[in-house]
């Protein structure tokens, strides 16, 4: 039951996150919350700074926040709701969050990649089910950071644990 309150937190928070900007103010804006979140995510891979990087993921309290503004959603499981998420979000997705950009480095230093030379190139949006994509260079080769799963809230692009580099 625990598990299924945290999923569907999840799922609301992700659709609420984006029901918050009109759609049209949305396209208009994210142009450059995602250049600002990408050049950020470069600047913390570049100093290889996992406080940079969890920097741009949501803070707990943004979560609950946004379980408050949909407390209908979760009737009187809403306290239950929002203590199983603190401890799931500081048990489970901080870690995650923490070992992917450590992998993320490992991997790219294995693959040549000399961190403190990295320049953004891009960044591409994803549509609903397409992941957004940082491309950035190192010695003149260019790679690819795919985030399954970011999120917009208040008007800024923010991290997910779920990234790869292609």
């Amino acid at each position: 039951m625990k598990k299924s309150i945290i999923i569907l937190s999840a799922l609301t928070m992700t659709i609420v996150s984006f029901k918050t900007i009109h759609p049209v103010d949305r396209k208009l804006n994210s142009d450059a919350a995602a250049e600002r979140m990408a050049q950020s995510v470069v600047n913390a891979l570049k100093h290889r700074s996992v406080e940079e990087y969890t920097a741009l993921f949501p803070q707990v309290t943004s979560f609950l926040d946004l379980m408050d503004k949909n407390a209908n959603f979760y009737g009187t499981n809403l306290e239950e709701a929002k203590e199983e998420f603190e401890l799931q979000y500081t048990r489970e997705v901080l870690p995650a969050l923490n070992q992917s950009f450590n992998s993320i480095l490992a991997q790219g230093s294995k693959a040549g990649i000399d961190w403190t030379t990295i320049k953004l190139i891009r960044v591409e949006l994803g549509s609903k089910n397409e992941p957004t994509t940082i491309t950035f260079s190192s010695q003149e080769k260019e790679y690819h950071l795919q985030f399954k799963s970011p999120l917009f809230i208040n008007g800024e692009w923010k991290v997910s644990q779920h990234v790869t580099l292609v």
